[in-house]
């Protein structure tokens, strides 16, 4: 069994916050249910030309109580997420329901995850299984979790013994680009690390996700100009570059 490293929890808040807003909803629609006569004709004069929209709630006051009650059912039979455990070799993710191990080992890809207002870790399987999401807002050390993540699935994919295993190591960057045996091979070309002059990383906005450009030491040959969406074990790849290239 691995050793510990860290446990991260996840915050409770939202969930509560949609439970109550239910709650409030379905007590109002039993309060307009119970509305005495003496409050009604003044919340009427109060409202004065918008009154016909107040007589539907009430008349139809029922509606309110299940809107109510089943925002609160969501809120409560929703899996969600209550704590990580981080070990050297995998990690346990645990839920109000149940707990899932992954092992590092099984990853291709941990993406800091947007998409208009949603945020956070996305980690995708070699296998093709469905990815697993992890809302920022909702995790308290967003930071600290996401990079232990990728530093724990870098070394998963490099070994303890990199540099020195190199001619030993395979693994996909693209569909078109993969580390083989102390060599890049691109469509099925063999590129020798020195044949590489250097590389420069590219951040991608508002993330912690890079691309890379690669320029080789030959002018007719074009830079390899790699995207972040597109490229998988990130920081694996950019560890073999930088240990065997110049970055600038």
């Amino acid at each position: 069994m691995g050793s510990l490293m860290k446990e991260f929890k996840f915050k409770k808040s939202s969930r509560v916050l949609t439970f109550l807003m239910g709650f409030v909803i379905a007590a109002l629609g039993v309060g307009l249910n119970k509305l005495p006569n003496s409050w009604y004709g003044n919340i009427v004069e109060f409202l004065d030309q918008d009154r016909s929209k107040f007589d539907v709630l009430i008349q139809y006051w029922y509606g309110l109580v299940c809107l109510g009650i089943f925002i609160c059912l969501m809120s409560a039979m929703i899996v969600f997420y209550t704590k990580i455990l981080v070990y050297d070799d995998y990690f346990v993710l645990y839920g109000n329901r149940s707990k899932r191990k992954i092992l590092f080992t099984d990853i291709r890809k941990i993406e800091d995850y947007t998409s208009g207002q949603k945020k956070g870790i996305k980690i995708y399987f070699k296998d093709g299984q469905r990815s697993i999401y992890i809302d920022k807002n909702n995790t308290k050390d967003y930071s600290g979790l996401f990079h232990l993540l990728k530093e724990r699935h870098k070394i998963s994919v490099l070994g303890d013994d990199f540099p020195d295993n190199i001619k030993e190591l395979e693994f996909d960057v693209t569909k078109d680009l993969k580390v083989s045996h102390g060599t890049l091979v691109y469509k099925e070309k063999e590129i020798e690390f020195s044949h590489i002059a250097n590389f420069s990383v590219v951040m991608q906005e508002r993330t912690y996700n890079f691309g890379i450009i690669i320029n080789f030491t030959r002018k007719k040959e074009k830079d390899l100009i790699i995207k972040a969406t597109e490229m998988d074990h990130d920081d694996a790849f950019y560890t073999v570059l930088s240990t065997y290239c110049k970055e600038i």
